[in-house]
Order: structure tokens, then sequence, then C-alpha cells
């Protein structure tokens, strides 16, 4: 895109906008603050378990879906079921998670159609008899584009996916140059200058994602969520209502001084970010911060050593660091020459630095676990936490934190829309999971066997639904569910594509839709039924009742046994 009439004045708007004091009302609202917080307990070890505002949640949550467990099973009417007796004792009712794979708009419109699907709000999805699993389930996370489907559907108050469509996403509107003039682009800029450098005055790390997440919140929030943060997810009627599954965004943490030429490693820290913190299983971190109250200095017991910060955790920048890698690559393709306030804002902010294979910072966090848990924490010295995008290292579905033993999570629903074979999944972030719990026993235990990538393509796993953990009784039973074109060619590459018409949008959703429901049961007229019977398995197992005819039927059909084909695969080009 070429703008001719860009002019002088378009620079010194923005010069101006970066020298703009401190009370400027836009600029206070992106910039944290600090605050009196009175010796409060700011971060943890992770040995305690899950947090315990998160176990309350879930507590209260279960309770409010036993009738939509009800609602569900009653339009599935299984043969030979008995329904009240299943939902009796409400301990064994199983827990269900919902994981969106990372793939830029890709999986942010694929997961959207799955979300529709697994919605009782839409008529179709309940006659689809589908509609009514995300209201029963406890979790739900998202990577990369992923996220950006979750975080937009928790900060808009568990809004629906035709609502997120028509009102937030804005999608025929460029990521970069969102308005038809070349001044209103440049004063959208000059806006952000004035955000993202007022941070920087106020002491704390900028990076590539402030400018990342500012773009993308454009798009996925209300108010362009400037003010919006992550912890104020909690503040919606849903979260008071317990009315929406406990949200997980997913980022990777780097070592300082990581060279982005480096192969990236495998064995890389995983960060959640949920409503109520922010931090890692893993043994190298083992600790997590309050989410609220991100950034807050600490001693060694974890209390704050002074004024509290809020307002880190805006809900832009999180998400924006769970997708940090496309920004980066999208940002590296700009022709800088045809959009020169792109060039003269990173120039004005010295971002082209932080790109810089010396100083490379996609995602800078103040290091809130320094000094903290010193005898297991390996950050415990450094000034700030570098994060990439949480798929960088394959892990490309948000599986790993529903794995997790102290969260009890039975089945997950795995909707992966990666881009490994002409933009289609060919199974590769289901074994980068897999590999890493053959690594990591502690956090990856209840991971079920994969086949490699070669068995997934040979035997068609790649465009039909799959159950993984069948018989493995202390894995987690996954459901995977691959994106493929159902009615509508999906595999839409999300470095070329940064705008979507609104039939292209509606298209994806579609699809999306029917990759959950298989054609809405018309390439298997059972699937629905074979769904439910997955998302039972564990709560008959902990009944002790036999499995009945149409779910051992089902479980024939979709289960992977565990045999490799590993023949030379005919791989798409």
């Amino acid at each position: 895109m070429h703008f001719p009439g860009f002019t002088i004045a378009c620079l010194s708007f923005i010069a101006s906008t970066l020298a703009v004091p401190h009370g400027h009302m836009l600029v206070k609202r992106y910039m944290p603050r600090e605050g009196d917080c009175s010796y409060k307990k700011i971060v943890r070890k992770a040995t305690t378990g899950i947090n315990a505002d998160e176990a309350e949640y879930i507590m209260n949550r279960q309770n409010v879906t036993v009738q939509v467990w009800k609602d569900y099973l009653e339009r599935l009417a299984l043969d030979n079921f008995d329904v009240t007796k299943f939902l009796e004792d409400t301990s064994k009712i199983p827990s269900v998670g919902i994981a969106i794979s990372g793939g830029g708009y890709r999986a942010m419109l694929t997961g959207g159609g799955a979300y529709k699907a697994f919605d009782n709000r839409f008529d179709e999805s309940k006659d689809a008899k589908t509609g009514g699993i995300v209201q029963l389930a406890d979790y739900f996370s998202g990577v990369s584009g992923g996220s950006w489907l979750t975080t937009s559907m928790a900060s808009n108050d568990f809004a629906d996916i035709e609502t997120l469509v028509r009102d937030v996403f804005k999608m025929p509107l460029s990521i970069f140059t969102p308005f038809d003039t070349t001044w209103e682009n440049a004063k959208y800029y000059a806006r952000m200058a004035g955000e993202i450098a007022a941070k920087r005055w106020a002491g704390f790390p900028i990076s590539l994602t402030d400018f990342w997440g500012r773009m993308m919140s454009k798009h996925l929030l209300a108010d362009d969520g400037l003010h919006v943060t992550f912890s104020s997810i909690a503040e919606t009627n849903s979260w008071k209502n317990h009315a929406i599954p406990y949200v997980i965004s997913v980022g990777e943490g780097v070592p300082n001084g990581f060279k982005p030429s480096a192969l990236f490693p495998t064995n890389s820290t995983i960060y959640e970010f949920t409503v109520d913190e922010m931090g890692s299983w893993d043994d190298n971190i083992g600790s997590f911060s309050s989410m609220k109250y991100l950034g807050t200095e600490v001693d060694e017991d974890g209390h704050a050593t002074g004024k509290c910060v809020t307002g880190l955790d805006n809900a832009g920048f999180v998400t924006g660091t769970s997708s940090a890698m496309i920004g980066a690559v999208i940002f590296g393709k700009l022709n800088m020459s045809n959009i020169p306030f792109v060039g003269q804002y990173l120039s004005n902010l010295n971002m082209e630095s932080l790109m810089d294979e010396s100083n490379w910072k996609l995602s800078a966090f103040p290091n809130v676990f320094k000094g903290f848990n010193k005898e297991q924490n390996s950050v415990a010295e450094d000034k700030t936490i570098n994060m990439v995008d949480g798929a960088t290292s394959g892990l490309n579905l948000p599986i790993w934190p529903l794995m997790n033993p102290n969260r009890n999570v039975d089945v997950i629903i795995a909707v992966d829309s990666s881009s490994d074979i002409n933009d289609y999944p060919d199974g590769t972030a289901m074994v980068a999971a897999y590999n890493r719990s053959k690594v990591d026993r502690k956090n990856g235990r209840r991971m079920p066997k994969v086949p490699d990538t070669v068995t997934f393509l040979n035997n068609g796993l790649t465009t039909k639904p799959v159950f993984f953990g069948c018989n493995e009784p202390e894995s987690v039973l996954i459901v995977y569910l691959p994106n493929s074109a159902y009615s509508f060619d999906s595999n839409i590459n999300t470095m070329n594509t940064t705008t979507y018409s609104n039939e292209v949008t509606a298209s994806m959703v579609q699809n999306g839709f029917n990759v959950a429901t298989m054609g809405n049961n018309k390439i298997d007229e059972n699937w629905s039924v074979c769904l439910g019977c997955a998302l039972i398995y564990k709560g008959i197992e902990r009944l002790g009742w036999e499995q009945t005819e149409t779910c051992k039927s089902c479980f024939g059909r979709y289960c992977w046994v565990g045999q490799m084909n590993t023949a030379m695969a005919d791989i798409p080009v």
C-alpha cells in the first residue's frame, strides 16, 4: 500500500506525541500504575498447587454446569444411558477443556467456528447436538491466533462468535493501516507512540509486543483495548456468574541473550496467563505471580517490597505475547518506504534495536520472580523475562496447561489449525507435546501416546476427528479436530493475509463449524453422539459402568489404537 500524500506534518504530529506528558488521559490508561498494597503476597511457589481463586472458580462453575450437562446429554439421547444417575454424584462428572491452536486469523476463525458449534446459544448448534459443550467446559485455552479468540471472547463478557465478528473483529480492516487516509493512519500511530512511550517513561521495559499488542487490540477488544486488562475479565458478569470456562493463554520464555538465528529450544519454559496469575509449572521457574499486580517487586517470600503495580497485564499485551512471532514476521515483511510513518514510529521508540540480533526482545516483562525461590528459579537474578509466541517451540496446541495433574481435566477438545503442510496441520503439534511429555514427566505424564506425522498423513488422521488416550486410564482423552476443507479452502496463510472480507470471514467460521460437527453430521450421522461418548468416557470409568454399544462402536471408529504406518507418505505440496 502506498501513501503519496504523506507529509512532514504527519511526522511532526508523531514526534510531538512522543513528548506527551504523563498526565495525558490516553497515556495514563495504557501506562502501568503504582499504588499501596500493604505487604501483599504477590508471588507463590507452584508446589502449592493451582491458585486458590482458580480452584474456587472451578468448584463454583461445576455447580453451574450440572444442568448444562443434563440438557446436553438429553439432547444426545444416548441408548441405554441413564442421564440422571450419571450426574447424581457431581464429583464424578468429567472435567472438559477446549484448546484452540495457533495459526493467526486462520486459527481464530476456524476456532471461532468450533466455538459456535459448541455454543448452545445457537439453534443450529443445538440441532447438531454439539451445542452446550462450551457452557459445560471448565477450561478454554488458546495460543497465538487461538488466544485472540479466547481473549476476545472472555474480555467481551463471553460474547458469541457472531457478535465478535459483527462488532469486534473488524476483519476487512488492515492491521497496519486501518483507516482510509494517511492522516488518520498517522494519528493512529501517533496515539500508540504516546501510549508506549509513557510505559517506558514509567520505568517499564518496552518491546515489539507493545506495538503488536496495541495493533491487535483494535481488532479484538472493546474500545481498542486501551483500558482492558487480563485480570479485569473477572469483573465481567459472565465471570462473576461462573458462566464462562476458565481462560488460559500461553507464552514461551527464552533466555536473556538468545539470538533468533539460533535453533529455538524445544524445552523452552511454558508460561501461563490466567485471570488470576502468570507463571510456569516448569521446574526451572516453578512460580506464579498475581496477574492483577504483575510487575510488582517482591522479597524472597513473595511479598511486595513497596508499591504494587497494576495495569501491566493489558489484555492486548498478553495476547500479543502469545502471538509475538506472528507480529515479528509480519513486521519484517513490511515495506517501510510504503508506510513511512511505521518506520518513523519504530525509529522514535528505538524499536529497531529490539529486533537486532544482539538485543532481541519480542515481549519483555519486568521480572516478577527476581530474588524469589532462588534455589529453583533460573531467572532469579534477571532484570526482565523475555517471552515469545507460545507456539515457537512447536507446541502449537495449548493442551499442556490442561494436562497439568493439578487441574484434573479428563478430556480435551483440541482444534488444530497449524500450518504444517500447505497451511493445514500434519499432527506436528501433537507430536511436539508428546515428545515434551517424555522429558517432563511431572507435568506431562497425562499426555496420551500419539503417532508420528507420517502416520498422521498416511492414515488420514489430519482430515477427520481422532481420539487419543483410549484405553490409557492414566492419560487425558484428547479429541483431535484438525482443520480441513469441509466447505471452504480454509488454509489461508497467516503471514500473507492480514485482511479478510466479510464473505471469507463467514466462510472460515462456517468451515470451523463443520470441522467440529463433521459437516453438521452429514459425513457421519452419529458424530455428535460419538463426541458425547468421548466427553463422558472418564465419568463412566469412575462410576464403574460399561460403555454402551453405541459408544463402543464410536471408539472403534475414532480411537487411534497405537499402530504406526511409517511408509513414505504422499505429502502434498
